[in-house]
């Protein structure tokens, strides 16, 4: 039992945080990475700006993340500053005394929403993309993408509370299943509709007491299925009529973005995908369809050979194999020799419903191909929309303050914008020269939703007005 750090019903009054971050490492290792740091600060009793700089040098990564991780650590209660040096918290050392996993995933629970929750809901396997459903349905949490998700998988798989199945899917080991007998859960809630700042009626640059609203409604992956998924859902059964099959596929590539041409026939791959970009940066992808009457294509459905013929006839870089679902960890073992990505419907209308909201383009898409995994792709996808989503929630806050306070203050600056919204869970790291780097732009033709004045910055109309001009910009784009 955790006696001492399960969440109590004054701790649950605490405002959990809906996001989290990674440290260096990968999945298997943000504890050993949470160790190295802890005794690095307390060897160096570091302040704020030596541990950012130092832990940079350390693990080789930009000073920007490493203050990211330090914040977050500060959050999550497992770093303090005290007298202006940077130490381990009382749990922070207490786990690094005892190596106790049990203490970084309370501290983590206490803090940070749907940790213990993701426990409880992959007590039977689950696939990300499932638990990123129930997260948003069950706590509106309101993510776009797994990033999220996965990121709580590092924490939760380093420390031994879940693991992963050959096939993906997450599922809490049995010391996660003994943790939650410890840890109380937050009840399943709506999402809160979101509140938009008010200035105080005060001749200075207030700072908002309530959240902006900068962020866009997550993706609905519980919605009902279009008609491009029925069919694709439906023609990966007609083992008679394979053609339909790859029709369909093509075109759900297409509405990501590639030029897909079926090619189909004895001795061919079925789609070509091509992604048009500049030199030398476009690509070529093959794909081979499989139907099947089975739940699931094993390893004795793919020729691997035939494909890898197939990756040189055509020129390709990368060769995926789309299916309704894999079956096994062989037929995975056997992708990855073979080099080839193996692309289930369940994350093929993930992606296209991704895509949908938020389209990264096809330069970012190539991650789904050259590394290990399907699923690996998605979370490094999923991780640079997440960064595109914050610069995008950055700039519609700063346009919300910057048409909230001109009215009584004239023109607001980039540091009059950052003191509005430095506190909002997902800007604490923002900095005058970003929001400067993203408003100056805004301010440009063709946008022109901002002009500049002086030092700062006045809009040109409403926001109704400024989203009229960016309709107007798409509008003309061929």
């Amino acid at each position: 039992m955790m006696a001492g750090h399960a969440i109590g019903s004054d701790a649950m009054n605490i405002r959990r945080r809906k996001s989290a971050y990674p440290l260096p490492g990968g999945y298997d290792a943000q504890l050993k990475t949470l160790a190295t740091i802890l005794d690095w600060v307390v060897d160096h009793k570091p302040d704020p700006a030596a541990a950012e700089a130092g832990l940079a040098k350390e693990f080789r990564i930009t000073p920007g993340n490493t203050r990211l991780a330090l914040l977050f650590l500060d959050a999550a209660g497992l770093l303090a500053t005290t007298a202006g040096i940077v130490e381990p918290s009382q749990d922070g050392s207490q786990w690094r005394a005892t190596g106790n996993a049990l203490i970084v995933v309370a501290a983590l629970h206490r803090r940070i929403q749907f940790v213990g929750e993701m426990i409880a809901r992959v007590v039977e396997p689950r696939r990300p993309e499932e638990i990123l459903i129930l997260a948003n349905r069950d706590y509106g949490v309101g993510w776009e993408t797994v990033a999220q998700v996965n990121i709580r998988r590092g924490w939760l798989q380093s420390a031994g509370a879940l693991m992963a199945e050959p096939d993906g899917r997450l599922v809490a080991t049995e010391f996660g299943r003994t943790l939650l007998g410890g840890l109380q859960l937050e009840p399943p809630r709506p999402a809160a509709p979101s509140v938009v700042a008010t200035s105080e009626p005060s001749g200075t640059r207030a700072e908002v007491s309530e959240p902006i609203s900068g962020t866009t409604p997550a993706v609905d992956l519980d919605k009902p299925e279009d008609a491009l998924e029925q069919q694709l859902r439906e023609t990966a059964k007609l083992t008679n009529k394979p053609v339909e099959f790859e029709r369909v596929v093509a075109a759900a590539f297409r509405d990501l973005g590639f030029e897909a041409t079926n090619l189909g026939g004895s001795g061919k791959t079925d789609v070509l995908l091509v992604a048009e970009l500049a030199r030398p940066d476009g690509y070529r992808v093959i794909i081979d369809c499989k139907t099947t009457s089975h739940e699931a294509v094993d390893d004795l459905q793919i020729d691997w050979v035939t494909l890898s013929d197939h990756r040189k006839k055509h020129e390709a870089d990368f060769v995926a194999v789309v299916a309704g679902a894999f079956a096994g960890a062989r037929i995975r073992t056997r992708a990855r020799e073979h080099r080839v990505t193996l692309v289930d419907l369940d994350g093929l209308t993930t992606w296209r419903r991704q895509h949908m909201r938020v389209p990264m383009g096809l330069d970012t898409y190539r991650l789904l191909f050259e590394g290990e995994d399907f699923d690996l792709g998605m979370a490094r996808v999923a991780d640079d929309t997440d960064s595109h989503n914050r610069l995008a929630g950055i700039a519609a806050a700063a346009l919300a303050v910057i048409a909230r306070l001109e009215g009584t203050e004239g023109p607001v600056s980039a540091r009059d914008v950052y003191w509005n919204i430095r506190r909002e869970e997902g800007f604490e790291t923002v900095t005058t020269e970003e929001l400067e780097s993203l408003l100056g732009p805004l301010s440009l033709a063709p946008v022109s939703l901002l002009r500049r004045v002086g030092e700062g910055y006045r809009s040109i109309g409403s926001a109704a007005t400024q989203k009229a001009r960016l309709r107007r910009l798409a509008e003309l784009m061929m």
